[in-house]
């Protein structure tokens, strides 16, 4: 959990957005609510009205004041008809002069017919208040029609009522003056008000709890996104594997991990509630405070278990923010069907309810809808925290007993204190849902749990420790997958097999064969070279037969049995699969799978005390041999032995790991965490005493050089820095056994140096297996080396035994003194001197120079001649003093020749078994097929070509150009092609 905090405090920024994003949601809601609240205001329906007041109908407006008339045309008080009758003319002159203002002659116009009214009045929209049609039966008699635009108009906060704003008025002036007119008293008085009727508020949804829960669920979204990116981040940088590796277990991983997420829950949920109290919303104030923060605080946790279930589908951090995004598209919908009433009413079946309660966003949607219900206007009492189970009804109660209920609501299913119990059970749902798939899907390295793995015993218990026989180390006693493969070994290889293969039976208690086969009695049959200096010294026998020919029983600390790993290839379609062609050639039922055997069988021991360096191109399997040995990846055949302790055995790699150290090939680490709380950390994870922990973190960071950077965070090293990290964490905790893959990639050559010095302190007492590209690293500080190529072990030993058989021969280099000042004589003297060394190596040795340098000259004498060096440096001491030579070096050849030389056998036996070809094209349209690797070929009409090859960064042959071989005439010029692999 510590480094949960560390890594939160670190990413204040995002822990911060995780916990206050609540607020600018909340604030949303404020706005949105403030002005709904305000567009009510002025509509008497909206509030509670048990006594209205008297109001007097107001004049009629002028239309130019009318905020919805057209304002580009010419406006209309009102409109009146028929014109030319006198008493008609004198009640409208009435209106006009008797109005507050007086209404001007320009606002009103009368017409002949109602026709004429109707069809101004659709000519001229948006432009007359009103119209009057006036009836005049007789002089005592007159009626009239009024017309308006009954239509509500409602504009950015602006309410316009047709009935009260210029329908009454017109209608009481017009029955005003007709009055007057009739009874002939201008003065007559004629007051008229009105009043609503008393009624209650009408209870509309509340605006918090309607769109409360949409808001807050994006709100809560942001920490999901996170809680899944981190789950799909740690996975996918290895940083979970890497704690895996040095001792922790699963379980203590997600504890950590739910207790760290369950406090910042905690605050968050709190955090919601404070800032709904803060705006004052009804559903804060007067519903119980634990109901909403239960609410928020266990939709939050099972939102937690859904991010760990739908982190096992999600392959990067960054894809995360997209399915986070589509997460709340898909749930922002769901929510908008649940405020609509579905599925959480009595009419909808259970099934639907229960699918719909499964998802909790939902459950926050339907919570927050009662809630807000129950708050809706400002006499709602609210849902106490008694009440949180009685107020939701599937029916009205009795007359009788709705006084005892503060707030109900009579078609509600689910009321807030069941989703207390059923937020709970999705986060175990999901929980145990996310952590069986985090188990039994593939990793990136495809491991995977057996899918009914939690039935096993030993997923619960530790079984004891078992040194004796394993499945597979007997089944590798009884394979071969180098005479499978069709494929050759050296004698140095084959004697560490036997010797390993003894070792194994008496591991495995198993019976000796009846016949035996050492590695003499191989090659006094013929199947090895008797020659033990021979570069091609190679044997085809049977490594199952104990051959050793000499007891040993000294102690390892590393016992490889047959360690083999291997991967289905798929097949390569020409689309997707899907269509008719790939269906055609698909793999037939039947047919035995293809693989690409990563490691192949391989049978190593190596010592206490002892530096094992594993050499080869990139894929040759070494980093593949080093996770089956530290468990990241399980072998697919064969065991291992690690200080006793197998790594088939159930319960035998969480022991393996607490005496084990691992520097990955790539830096695993935090860059949130300084160098410190890495080793603290890892200190931890080993079960280090917190009192040793310190000196020891101390002490390797002054060992690695790291001390002064001890507290910055990781991501400010450079490559070589982290490096130098991973060494130290590696180192960490005294281990018995260290794995060290590419440790110095990335240093300079001083820091490179100094981490040689501290890996070859470190060897006392511990074993340690080394893979580097670095041959000079190699051979400094191997004590054996193992060159690997194709997944094959090729040849094993010590450097100078290497270089003895493997490399071409002697190097010769020489130094011939140069003059002192550059004259055209002396120069020709100086050349005519390495004339004379360069004729005395091709007399004598039959040598050509391979190599010039400004001080030196060197030769490659192959081992057939060493036997005449004696003589021949005799003879260049003799001549020293004639050809002016400075220095004589003799070194055997470099590693790095050896290295080339067996990689290039390895592939070129590899593309023979695979009978691998390239196409040239000879004579300008003739294409020949020319096996891969050869040096020259002769094609069916006689045509002799040489070939130029290289090797790729996988040891794979390139071709880089050939040329016609013409015998006896001038060679044509190179056809030149690009660097091709095949």
């Amino acid at each position: 959990m510590k480094k949960q905090v560390l890594v939160s405090v670190r990413n204040w920024k995002s822990t911060m957005l995780m916990l206050f994003a609540s607020f600018f949601f909340v604030f949303l809601i404020f706005i949105v609510n403030a002005s709904v609240t305000a567009a009510r205001e002025n509509q008497a329906m909206f509030s509670n009205e048990l006594n209205p007041a008297l109001e007097d109908v107001t004049p009629i407006p002028d239309c130019k004041k009318d905020f919805f008339l057209n304002p580009n045309r010419p406006c209309y008080t009102f409109l009146y008809q028929p014109t030319g009758d006198e008493q008609i003319e004198a009640i409208v002159d009435a209106i006009k002069q008797n109005n507050d203002p007086p209404i001007p002659e320009d606002r009103v116009r009368g017409f002949s017919s109602r026709e004429e009214i109707n069809e101004f009045l659709l000519e001229h929209p948006e432009s007359v208040l009103g119209a009057l049609h006036f009836d005049k039966r007789d002089e005592q008699r007159i009626s009239f029609v009024l017309q308006t635009n009954s239509t509500v108009k409602f504009w950015k906060g602006n309410y316009q009522d047709p009935n009260f704003y210029a329908q009454l008025p017109l209608q009481m002036a017009a029955e005003r003056e007709i009055v007057r007119n009739l009874a002939e008293d201008s003065n007559l008085e004629w007051s008229v008000s009105y009043s609503d009727f008393a009624h209650p508020a009408i209870e509309l949804q509340s605006v918090v709890g309607t769109i409360g829960g949409s808001f807050l669920f994006a709100a809560a979204m942001f920490g999901f996104t996170m809680q899944m990116s981190g789950l799909v981040w740690e996975r996918e940088t290895r940083l979970r594997q890497s704690m895996t590796t040095m001792g922790m277990l699963d379980s203590a991983y997600w504890c950590s991990w739910v207790s760290w997420e369950l406090v910042l829950m905690t605050l968050s949920s709190l955090f919601i509630c404070c800032f709904g109290l803060l705006f004052q919303f009804d559903l804060f104030l007067n519903n119980s405070f634990g109901i909403l923060f239960l609410l928020f605080l266990l939709f939050e946790v099972s939102m937690a278990a859904f991010a760990l279930f739908i982190s096992a589908f999600v392959s990067s951090a960054s894809s995360s923010i997209f399915v986070g995004f589509a997460i709340f598209i898909v749930g922002w919908a769901f929510q908008v069907v649940v405020i609509f009433g579905f599925p959480f009413e009595p009419e909808f079946s259970t099934a639907a309810q229960v699918i719909f309660a499964m998802l909790p966003w939902n459950l926050l949607a339907k919570g927050l809808y009662d809630l807000g219900q129950a708050t809706a206007t400002s006499d709602s009492p609210g849902i106490s925290w008694s009440e949180r189970f009685s107020y939701c009804l599937t029916r009205p109660p009795p007359p009788d007993e709705r006084a005892t209920y503060g707030y109900y609501d009579d078609n509600c299913v689910v009321p807030v204190g069941q989703m207390f119990w059923i937020f709970p059970i999705l986060f175990v749902a999901f929980a145990m849902l996310g952590i069986y798939l985090d188990n039994v899907l593939p990793d990136a390295y495809g491991n995977r749990r057996a899918l009914l793995y939690f039935l096993y015993p030993s997923y619960w218990v530790s079984p004891k420790p078992d040194h004796g026989r394993t499945i597979e180390a007997e089944a590798a006693l009884m394979s071969d997958p180098h005479r499978e493969l069709g494929l050759s070994m050296d004698a140095d290889v084959l004697a560490e097999a036997l010797r390993m293969k003894k070792r194994c039976r008496a591991h495995t208690h198993a019976l000796e064969p009846d016949s035996s086969q050492t590695i003499e009695s191989a090659r006094a049959s013929g199947k090895v070279f008797n020659d033990p200096d021979a570069s091609t010294q190679m044997v085809d026998v049977d490594i199952g037969s104990d051959a050793a020919s000499s007891e040993d029983n000294s102690p390892l600390a590393i016992e490889m049995f047959g360690l083999s790993k291997k991967y289905r290839i798929k097949p390569k379609y020409l689309c997707r699969g899907g269509c008719r062609s790939c269906w055609r050639h698909r793999p037939k039922l039947g047919h035995e799978p293809e693989y690409f055997h990563a490691v192949c069988g391989n049978w190593v021991g190596v010592e206490e005390g002892e530096l094992f360096c594993l050499l080869g191109p990139n894929g040759a399997g070494k980093t593949t041999t080093i996770n089956c040995l530290t468990g990241v990846m399980p072998p697919t055949s064969g065991d291992a032995l690690v200080c006793g302790e197998s790594i088939m055995q159930a319960g035998g790699l969480d022991r393996i790991r607490s005496f084990m150290g691992v520097c990955p090939q790539f830096d695993v680490q935090w860059p949130e965490l300084t160098g410190y709380e890495h080793l603290k950390l890892f200190a931890d994870l080993k079960g280090i005493p917190l009192s040793q922990a310190h000196s020891e973190a101390m002490e390797l960071l002054q060992k690695v050089k790291l001390e002064e950077a001890m507290n910055a965070c990781v991501s400010t090293y450079s490559g070589g820095m982290k490096r130098r990290l991973s060494v130290a964490m590696a180192l960490l905790g005294d281990p018995k056994v260290v794995y060290l893959d590419e440790p110095t990639t990335g240093m300079d050559p001083i820091s490179r140096r100094h981490v040689w010095d501290i890996i070859q302190e470190s060897k006392k007492g511990r074993c340690i297996i080394l893979t580097t590209h670095s041959m000079e690293e190699a051979d400094i500080l191997g004590d054996r080396i193992g060159i690997m190529a194709r997944g094959h072990l090729r040849c094993l030993g010590h450097p100078l035994h290497l270089k003895k058989r493997f490399g071409t021969g002697y190097k010769v280099s020489i130094s011939i003194q140069k003059p002192l000042y550059l004259t055209d004589a002396s120069v020709k003297a100086y050349e005519e001197n390495v004339e004379k060394v360069c004729s005395m190596f091709v007399e004598e040795l039959g040598v050509q120079p391979s190599d010039r340098s400004e001080a030196y000259v060197h030769f490659i004498v192959q081992k057939e001649r060493a036997e005449e060096l004696g003589q021949f440096f005799s003879l260049l001491d003799d001549r020293k003093a004639e050809c002016n030579i400075m220095d004589v070096q003799l070194s055997l050849a470099s590693l790095e020749e050896v290295f080339l030389n067996i990689v290039r056998k390895a592939e070129l036996e590899n593309a023979n078994k695979e009978g691998r070809t390239v196409t040239i094209v000879v004579n300008g349209s003739e294409e020949v097929k020319v096996p891969v690797g050869v040096e020259t070929y002769k094609t069916e009409s006689g045509e002799i070509f040489k070939f130029k090859w290289g090797q790729g960064e996988s040891g794979e042959f390139i071709l880089i150009d050939y040329e016609r071989d013409f015998s006896g005439e001038t060679p044509r010029s190179p056809h030149h092609i690009g660097p091709v692999v095949f």
